[in-house]
């Protein structure tokens, strides 16, 4: 995992409030428990989170985007990783914004 990914990963967390004592899950692949694919921080909203939240058009469009070029490509999503990544952040600050 490169350093950039990690470095993300923190300050997307402290973006949504996560306290410095939250553990962190490493994430391992079943056929490798030794091996590490992802970071895990189970949030606990402080309060009841909105049943609806307002997406803007843009990411929008980019999840259509990503969705078709993930189709045309026979369901392979490596040459969209980055895209679902950022989007991926963008929608989860929306879905835990207060």
């Amino acid at each position: 995992m490169p350093f950039a990914e990690v470095a993300a990963f923190v300050d997307h967390a402290r973006r949504a409030g996560v306290a410095d004592d939250t553990p962190v899950l490493g994430i391992a692949p079943v056929q490798d428990t030794d091996m590490l694919v992802a970071l895990r921080i189970e949030l606990s909203p402080g309060g009841k989170l909105p049943d609806e939240v307002r997406v803007s058009r843009s990411d929008l469009l980019a999840l259509l985007d990503i969705a078709d070029a993930i189709e045309a490509n026979d369901g392979d999503a490596r040459e969209q990783q980055t895209a679902l990544r950022d989007l991926r952040q963008r929608l989860t600050q929306a879905a835990i914004a207060r």
